[in-house]
Order: C-alpha cells, then structure tokens, then sequence
C-alpha cells in the first residue's frame, strides 16, 4: 500500500487486492488531526454473486425505462463501492452504484442510460454532419464544362 503525509492528510494511493475473487482497489483520505475518512474500496462485482433483491431492483429499473420506450439493459457485471466516512472512531458505511459512485441502483441505471442515449445522439450528429457534408459538395462542388 502507497500513503503520503502531505499538510495533516493521509493519502492512501489506489491499491489493488483481492476479497472473494473479486479485484478491488482502495484509495482516499483521512484527516490527521480529527481523523476524519473519506475512503472508497471500488469493485465490479458479476451480477450473479448479488442477491436476488438487488437483482430484482435492477431489473424492475431496467423493465420500467423500457415500459416507457428507453430501450436498455444492464451488463453483467456491475460497478459498486464500498465508502467509508466520518471519523474514525465511528465511521458510516455505505455502498455507491457505478463509476460516479451513485447513492442508489435507480439512479445509476439512469446514469447509464444518460450515458447511452448521449452517445448515440453523438453517433447521430456525426452522420447527419458527414451527409450534409456530402450533399453539399455535390451542390457545390461540380464545375460546369
């Protein structure tokens, strides 16, 4: 594990290890003075290793988007964290949902469907740019003989 000491601050560099097969990474910070955490352990844990009620909420996120014309689905492993913070003498637990570390699995499906409908609107942009370019240089670009 890497730390420094920089100003009363702990830093603890990401640090990979392993719990039950999974590759975790740890980092974050505490406080030197009042021992204050703010620490993350990142994993990605496949969807079958959760229980069958997280499962059923990802799933009824997922159905419900889809009822309503969002067409997605979610990938079989999923990005969670463990956080850690407060003092550390009673510090609070509690688990984020994917990279931006969202507080519950409604809104990191909605993240992720965020995610994917600003891509394809990218995609959608990039084609209709390239056509216009192209209609434009067949109005344009001819010369007459």
């Amino acid at each position: 594990m890497s730390y420094t000491i920089t100003d009363g601050r702990l830093t603890i560099a990401p640090t990979t290890f392993d719990v039950a097969g999974i590759k975790a990474i740890l980092s974050g910070d505490m406080t030197m003075g009042d021992f204050q955490m703010n620490m993350v352990t990142d994993m990605v844990i496949p969807r079958d290793m959760l229980s069958d009620e997280v499962n059923k909420t990802i799933d009824d996120a997922v159905n419900a988007l889809s009822s309503v014309g969002v067409k997605t689905s979610m990938e079989e492993n999923i990005k969670i964290a463990g956080v850690v913070t407060g003092p550390a003498t009673s510090p609070k637990y509690s688990v984020a949902y994917g990279e931006e570390h969202h507080t519950s699995i409604a809104d990191y499906v909605a993240g992720e469907v965020k995610k994917a409908g600003s891509k394809a609107i990218e995609k959608t942009k990039e084609t209709v740019k390239e056509k216009a370019s192209g209609l434009l240089k067949g109005l344009f670009g001819k010369k007459d003989k």
